[in-house]
């Protein structure tokens, strides 16, 4: 397989794409939902699996560049719900998506 250059979802280029009848279209909200095929929400069509799984699996990269002395908790969180992610353990995603500090000082003995 080929490898495929990803447009980053915080690319400046989305919000000037057009829909239908040339009318601006904010595509990323839909596109940052394709993730979570869970509950009620629908698997990622077969088209588009091969673009997702590469963009899935770019996913630990493209955050690690984040991570550095100082970073907000909101990036390091962010990072590692990415790589939860791409390693398959979507309920650990989500759990670092879901809880802040408070949370994780409810599990440490220093707060």
């Amino acid at each position: 397989m080929s490898s495929i250059e990803l447009l980053p979802l915080n690319d400046l280029r989305w919000p000037t794409y057009r829909g239908g009848y040339r009318t601006p279209c904010d595509i990323v909200p839909l596109i940052q939902r394709l993730p979570r095929p869970e509950k009620d929400n629908p698997p990622v069509p077969q088209e588009l699996q091969f673009s997702y799984g590469t963009a899935l699996n770019r996913l630990p990269v493209i955050g690690a560049t984040l991570l550095r002395p100082g970073c907000s908790e909101a990036d390091l969180m962010g990072v590692a719900a990415a790589i939860a992610l791409a390693a398959g353990h979507r309920a650990l995603a989500r759990a670092y998506l879901d809880f802040g500090r408070s949370d994780a000082l409810d599990y440490t003995f220093d707060s």
